[in-house]
């Protein structure tokens, strides 16, 4: 930044200097035309003179004009730029924020990531050991099938007398045995 003003500020002389030799050029130049017209005797000079004269006054005027405003916008800019760099400085800074603030949070969101993958993790080992179990436990409920006619040992308790306990439950009611 300091080199950049320093360059602008360099251009804004040259060109100051360039204005100010012009404008002593052409001072040099009308009063050369003035001592000639005076020296020639004639008041008024040649029409093609007076031309030139008028031409370098107004080339004078205008310069003047000019030098000026480059003055004042050379002043201008010396103003705004203490401005200009105090902004500057605090863009640097909010950035430097931004750019933690944004480390932070991809940081944060890999954690968070890395939690709710092990947490996925955890919920399918413990589907899977509860699915295992539910499948070794059906498996295991049924031994052997029952047949017609074998006694399964699990249902013996319930079941006795070669598969009749109809007949028996209808034999202890009162009224006896229904026959259908």
């Amino acid at each position: 930044m300091n080199q950049k003003r320093a360059e602008v500020h360099q251009d804004l002389q040259s060109l100051e200097d360039t204005v100010m030799k012009e404008l002593q050029r052409l001072n040099q130049l009308k009063e050369s035309f003035l001592q000639t017209m005076e020296q020639g005797g004639d008041a008024g000079g040649s029409s093609a003179q007076r031309q030139r004269i008028v031409f370098l006054e107004n080339n004078l005027e205008q310069l003047g004009r000019v030098h000026k405003q480059m003055v004042r916008d050379n002043a201008d800019l010396r103003c705004e730029l203490p401005k200009l760099e105090k902004r500057l400085r605090a863009s640097a800074e909010r950035a430097r924020v931004l750019e933690a603030s944004l480390r932070e949070a991809k940081q944060s969101a890999a954690r968070d990531r890395q939690r709710c993958q092990q947490e996925v993790e955890r919920i399918k080992e413990a589907f899977h050991a509860k699915a295992s179990l539910r499948r070794g436990g059906a498996s295991a409920q049924i031994a052997k099938p029952v047949r017609a006619g074998h006694q399964n040992p699990s249902l013996s308790s319930h079941v006795r007398g070669g598969g009749r306990p109809a007949l028996q439950a209808a034999q202890a009611r009162p009224g006896g045995p229904r026959r259908p």
